[in-house]
């Protein structure tokens, strides 16, 4: 099976922030509630924030501000379908100022209940209808940055590359911590692109913005692996594993890093502790330990327990994987599949892994003729002297095959 591992995890770029924090006067039926769920956010008390803000907005059916508070804190708890309701019920036909603020915050709202599910065509959307909202010019910085994220994990690198640039370029009293996310996303779309130098410069430039970033470590990582510098790929992650431990996230990250210098028990043990701190995430790259273990039913059961959580996420690499745990148990008719799947959606050396796969699993299935067809498309691409010798070969079983 061939194939190769690109970022998992594409960063949000700022907290989920309430909105709709500005507190109504004290006098106001369901005010006491709101503030106090307001604290309970802070907090990160979501369940507790959740039911005040219901209450308050049982109180007081007509504030959209509470609705909005409602929805933010049932997005928190991934409650999504239901926070998207309430979102919907905030938004207002009216064209007035305070209207379109309301809007504004509701538009993130439902967009952001679609980016955490990985439904990243709407999330974009709506996204965009908040941008194109001509007030809270406060809010548009993180907009423009998670709508950038949206057309990287669309696979559109060149849009996401555009887009960061321009956050980069236009916000230069931006706090290091957040330019640094920039400098991470517009260098995960040129590691898209395979444009491995320029990407390596911007998760450079992250590091000298933030130090401690586990993200611009596993770009920078990536990155060199790109350009075959293996030695100075595997200094990036013993550097990025003396990083201090900063929360939630760095059982995560630490995880990853683990796995990638093959130390699959250490990498198992922390996804498995992110997981039960919350983090969903875990779940694709305990699949890949699992696979990398030839443990691959249970590689299977948590691949598609992440697309049931991330039904969006389905894209080339994950499609890669599933197949080539289908091809080591030889079932090449599922194999396909995903492999074709996975072809429509692909691009770059990714595309190359998963023709080169495919053309495999043609051979598997005794359809000599389709494999020949898929070499000769790969051959006109790609130069590989394995699919070349392995073209000889189709070739002479075509000829039988035709006789």
């Amino acid at each position: 099976m061939k194939g190769n591992a690109k970022f998992r995890k594409i960063l949000g770029i700022s907290c989920f922030i309430i909105s709709a924090a500005c507190v109504t006067g004290c006098g106001n039926p369901g005010s006491k509630e709101y503030k106090q769920a307001v604290s309970y956010m802070e907090e990160g008390s979501y369940n507790e924030a959740a039911e005040l803000m219901k209450q308050a907005v049982s109180l007081d059916q007509g504030n959209k501000k509470y609705a909005i508070g409602y929805g933010n804190a049932l997005t928190m708890m991934a409650d999504y379908d239901n926070a998207r309701e309430v979102f919907l019920g905030a938004v207002k036909n009216s064209r007035g100022k305070e209207s379109k603020k309301v809007n504004k915050q509701a538009y993130r709202g439902i967009a952001m209940t679609y980016y955490e599910s990985g439904i990243y065509d709407q999330a974009k959307a709506y996204f965009k209808l908040a941008l194109d909202a001509n007030v809270l010019s406060d809010m548009d910085n993180d907009l423009s940055a998670y709508y950038a994220n949206c057309e990287l994990m669309m696979n559109d690198y060149e849009g996401a590359a555009k887009s960061f640039s321009k956050l980069i370029d236009n916000n230069d009293k931006t706090k290091a911590t957040v330019k640094a996310k920039y400098y991470i996303g517009r260098g995960n779309a040129y590691l898209m692109m395979e444009n491995f130098a320029t990407a390596l410069e911007d998760y450079d430039n992250a590091i000298s913005e933030d130090d401690d970033c586990y993200e611009a470590y596993l770009g920078r990582y990536f990155a060199l692996m790109g350009t075959h510098d293996k030695d100075a790929a595997d200094k990036t992650l013993d550097t990025a594993l003396g990083i201090k431990d900063r929360g939630k996230d760095s059982d995560y990250y630490k995880a990853v890093f683990y796995f990638y210098k093959s130390e699959y028990e250490k990498s198992l043990e922390l996804l498995q502790q992110s997981l039960d701190d919350g983090n969903k995430e875990a779940i694709y790259y305990i699949g890949r330990v699992y696979q990398a273990q030839n443990n691959i039913n249970a590689a299977i059961d948590n691949y598609s327990t992440y697309l049931t959580a991330y039904p969006g996420r389905k894209n080339a690499e994950i499609c890669n994987q599933m197949a080539g745990c289908y091809m080591a148990q030889e079932d090449y008719e599922t194999a396909a599949v995903w492999l074709d799947d996975g072809i429509k959606v692909s691009g770059g050396s990714m595309k190359e892994n998963l023709m080169y796969n495919r053309i495999i699993v043609y051979e598997r299935l005794g359809d000599y003729k389709s494999a020949k067809e898929l070499a000769d498309q790969y051959l006109e691409n790609y130069k590989n002297a394995d699919v070349t010798r392995e073209y000889e070969f189709i070739k002479t079983r075509y000829r039988e095959e035709k006789k």
